[in-house]
């Protein structure tokens, strides 16, 4: 949650080229104040509760990821109106985010200007 904090108060004003997505594992739960925080630099936040009982390392981490992407990919895919309209996904956990100031314009730019 402190890292989710440090994410959003680097950002000056609020995010349009990311959204955010919360995704507790199965027995943990997302701090409300926190969230609160977040949502208003990235006013696109999602909870995105993994159900996966698989603990340890690594199956607990990669079936949270497995989860989280297979979601991401059935809500992009959906032919719903609402689905989520998103060109990618990009996974961070607290000791692997990029956090210079203007990180999320450069992988945004990377990933919009690379072939």
């Amino acid at each position: 949650m402190a890292l989710a904090r440090l994410m959003a108060d680097i950002e000056p004003v609020p995010q349009t080229k990311m959204g955010f997505m919360f995704c507790p594992r199965y027995d943990t739960l997302v701090d409300t104040q926190t969230e609160v925080i977040v949502r208003e630099k990235f006013p696109d936040t999602k909870i995105c509760p993994c159900r996966n009982r698989f603990t340890g390392w690594p199956k607990g981490p990669n079936a949270m990821a497995h989860e989280v992407y297979s979601e991401f990919s059935r809500q992009c895919l959906a032919s719903a109106n609402d689905k989520w309209q998103y060109a990618a996904i990009f996974m961070g956990e607290p000791d692997c985010v990029p956090l210079s100031v203007n990180w999320i314009e450069d992988v945004w730019n990377e990933w919009h200007t690379c072939d």
